[in-house]
Order: C-alpha cells, then sequence, then structure tokens
C-alpha cells in the first residue's frame, strides 16, 4: 500500500515514496474469539499481547507456533511465548525489496533513479483495537460517520518502532506499534 505525498499525488521535490508491505496469510487478532474466524491451514495467526506494553505498542506472538520462516527467523521466546521481534523483522526484510536498501527506522531506505523509497515491512488486522474503540465513540465533525466507519472495518497494521519500556527490559526490541495508514487511502 501507498502513503505519504506520493499516494496524495503531490509530487514535490525531495519527497520520498512510501510503500507498506504485509504477508496476506499472516494475520494478527486481538483475542482467540476472533481466530475461530481463519482457516488455520491456509493463514498463519498472530495474537496481540499488550499485557506488557505501553499504549498504542504491542507484542505479537505466535500461538500456534507457525509462519513462514523469514518470520520466524525473527521470533524469540519471550515468557515462553513465542514472539515477533521487531528489530529482527527489521533486519531480515530490510532487503528483501531491494538489496542496497539500508534501514532508516522501521523502514528500509534507498534511491532508485532520483525518487527516495522507505519501505515498511509490517503485519494486518482486519479488526480494529478494542483498545481504541473510544475514537469511534466521540463526537466528530470530522471525519464524517460513514468515513469513520470505513476506518474501522479496515483494521490495522503494526509497524516496527522502538520503545524504551525500562533500562532493563528485555522487551525492548520486540514491541510495536499500531498504524493505521488505510485511513489516507478514504480521503
Amino acid at each position: 500500500m501507498r502513503s505519504g505525498c506520493d499516494r496524495e499525488g503531490f509530487r514535490l521535490e525531495g519527497s520520498e515514496v512510501e510503500v507498506m508491505y504485509w504477508p496476506n496469510d499472516h494475520l494478527v487478532f486481538w483475542d482467540f474469539s476472533q481466530a475461530m474466524l481463519y482457516n488455520t491451514h491456509r493463514h498463519k495467526l498472530i495474537l496481540c499481547n499488550r499485557s506488557e506494553s505501553p499504549p498504542e505498542f504491542t507484542l505479537l506472538w505466535l500461538p500456534m507456533n507457525t509462519a513462514h520462516d523469514i518470520v520466524l527467523s525473527a521470533c524469540v521466546r519471550v515468557n515462553g511465548a513465542l514472539n515477533i521481534s521487531s528489530k529482527k523483522y527489521r533486519d531480515n526484510t530490510c532487503t528483501v525489496i531491494r538489496r542496497d536498501s539500508t534501514l532508516d527506522g522501521p523502514c528500509s531506505n534507498g534511491i532508485i533513479s532520483t525518487i527516495e523509497y522507505d519501505y515498511a515491512h509490517c503485519f494486518a488486522s482486519g479488526f480494529w483495537p478494542s483498545c481504541d474503540s473510544s475514537w469511534i465513540d466521540r463526537c466528530h465533525l470530522w471525519p464524517p460517520s460513514h468515513v469513520v466507519n470505513d476506518i474501522v472495518r479496515s483494521g490495522c497494521h503494526f509497524v516496527s518502532k522502538y520503545v524504551i519500556l525500562s533500562q532493563t527490559s528485555a522487551l525492548v526490541a520486540y514491541v510495536r506499534r499500531s498504524e493505521f495508514a488505510k485511513f489516507e487511502n478514504f480521503w
């Protein structure tokens, strides 16, 4: 999914092209009742665990311990659960699209011809985070309610972000932040 200035139709000198990639067969859910909606033979299930992370961040764990090799190679055990390390996943996917990419925050970055790009490898969820449900019910002048409904139905994405939980926390490299990039596509 393209985002940023390029997606909006602006061709500003010096602006970069931003693209988000996610595996379609790896699906993020918020609780086990949602997992029942998926065929576990076709989809790799990833569960959010927000119990040990700050607001807006989550640990992503593989309750069935199955995923593509590139995902499994980025996993670490935290409290017995197989979690996807955002740092390892970012490092593993940096050069998947372009071998000459370099790391830039959560993205792979580089230049093709004269155009700078950022590629973010993430995971998608078709569900709206329950912890963000208060946003849906707020008094909205903008965006209109039909747009809010479309945004909620589109779910969210999980992008690697670093956050310092504490100086001694082993979870620093594992958390991800919820992103709502599809929101840009509704305008």
